[in-house]
């Protein structure tokens, strides 16, 4: 049997992303260097990173334990060895700095204690109930963000959704 490369892995990986996220336009690359080879796959908007990430560890042929630097490759690398893979796959949602800032102001608007900077949004801070600092707003936002599946998002609104018991992006 004829071994597959990074390069074909990223050229599958690409393959069955697209296949599973019709619509998303993903790019795969591959590199390679001294001490092996990676994948990385970028896409703008699009699914949760999670959901995609899930999918691409099928290429990573195995894993790294910084705590004692060692690389283990996975016993049974039957697929990569078939559609191809790296020792590292990375996974990365470009999303547009300017984003955040409508999210930001709209987060201020539902939460209490929440103080919105109009000059400077990044800057908008939650307190605790006696005034004091608690966090930038722009921390929670981007985790908020971070998490969303843009392909169902039709309005680029901010909620709380009582059914995840968290805020969602509709």
């Amino acid at each position: 049997m004829e071994y597959k490369t990074a390069a074909d892995g990223a050229k599958n990986l690409k393959r069955e992303l697209q296949a599973e996220f019709p619509g998303v336009n993903f790019t795969g690359r591959s590199k390679s260097f001294s001490g092996g080879n990676d994948i990385t796959v970028n896409y703008d908007f699009g699914p949760n990173p999670a959901d995609v990430k899930a999918i691409a560890n099928k290429y990573e042929e195995g894993s790294f334990d910084g705590s004692i630097d060692l690389y283990t490759y996975d016993e049974d690398r039957s697929f990569t060895s078939k559609y191809g893979g790296a020792k590292y796959v990375m996974v990365q949602r470009h999303l547009p700095n300017d984003i955040y800032k409508p999210f930001i102001k709209q987060y201020c608007e539902i939460m209490n204690g929440c103080v919105y900077n109009e000059t400077d949004p990044e800057q908008s801070k939650e307190t605790y109930p006696d005034g004091s600092f608690a966090r930038c707003v722009t921390e929670s936002v981007y985790r908020i963000v971070h998490d969303v599946d843009f392909r169902n998002v039709k309005e680029y609104k901010l909620i709380w959704d009582d059914k995840i018991n968290g805020f969602n992006i509709i």
